[in-house]
């Protein structure tokens, strides 16, 4: 068990709601976030509205950097929220304390989502967001040479794809990819799906939700998951982040032992007593975790 009480609580609460049946519905969700307002600057970063192209049209985007027009890198960053919706406050949070941790862009393409958009709309976005700014990189001040991808969650899953797409395809190089959360696998078969798969936020039930509007043939889903790609070598070195008690956490640390198989450097960490997300929280030790992997992110793209 959590021995953070305020994590402890909310899985409480939020099992209370899976017994009751409130489980929000994607709408639901997706209504909640259209009523969150979009980044603005700020006096420390500035912030800046883009159309990215994509194989299904302009494909929103969002760069958060540093004031000025000094060139810096840029990390693309793909949001959370299991393929179907999006969390911007999270995604807000945390490319604002990279661009002050790291002094990088932090570039945050909205993929279309699912059920509209199933595999592998998702994955071709993110590729298309990358090679957008690795193309237009003089116009918006970015050094080509020192881009990297990451992810949150489904976001993860997304840019390992997208990290295997830009190696498949001959680019854009990438010098880091910084998984955080990361769902890697869409069979869900994995020891800590079954521990921490209902009582600890993040349950099985979402992740067979995920998976059912992502990727609607159960067929395809192990073809679909980044952890079962056939070649992992080449890629960009890795940080992989993961929670005690989260039902994703074997299928990450999975994929970061298949990179290091493969030759790739993966580092793995591991948050202790923390669950899925609150890495994001405003606990110390989660502020600890986002310095961890905002200093591999610097160390990266330094």
């Amino acid at each position: 068990m959590p021995r953070h009480p305020k994590v402890w609580l909310a899985c409480q609460a939020i099992s209370r709601q899976e017994r009751r049946g409130a489980r929000p519905t994607i709408a639901q969700r997706r209504a909640q976030e259209a009523a969150v307002p979009p980044p603005a600057s700020g006096p420390d970063v500035e912030v800046t509205r883009h159309e990215a192209p994509g194989p299904g049209g302009a494909i929103p985007t969002w760069i958060y950097r540093p004031p000025g027009r000094a060139t810096v890198p840029a990390h693309l960053l793909l949001h959370a929220g299991g393929f179907s919706y999006r969390i911007p406050t999270l995604l807000d949070d945390l490319a604002r304390h990279y661009v002050r941790a790291v002094g990088c862009a932090v570039v945050t393409p909205y993929y279309r989502l699912a059920p509209e958009h199933p595999w592998p709309a998702a994955d071709e976005d993110a590729y298309a967001a990358l090679t957008w700014l690795a193309a237009e990189a003089d116009a918006l001040a970015v050094d080509p040479a020192r881009l990297s991808i990451g992810g949150i969650s489904a976001g993860g899953f997304i840019a390992a794809a997208a990290a295997l797409l830009a190696r498949d395809r001959g680019g854009p190089p990438l010098v880091f990819q910084l998984l955080e959360i990361p769902r890697t696998d869409l069979t869900a078969d994995h020891p800590s799906v079954r521990k921490y798969g209902a009582g600890y936020l993040l349950t099985r039930r979402d992740l067979d939700e995920g998976a059912e509007v992502y990727v609607p043939d159960p067929a395809q889903r192990r073809a679909a998951s980044p952890l079962f790609a056939a070649d992992l070598s080449g890629l960009p070195p890795a940080l992989v982040l993961t929670a005690e008690y989260d039902p994703l956490r074997d299928e990450g640390e999975a994929y970061a032992q298949r990179l290091r198989d493969a030759g790739v450097p993966a580092e793995t960490v591991r948050a202790r007593n923390h669950v899925h997300s609150s890495t994001y929280s405003d606990l110390p030790s989660a502020r600890r975790y986002r310095d961890r992997t905002a200093g591999a992110l610097r160390a990266a793209l330094s």
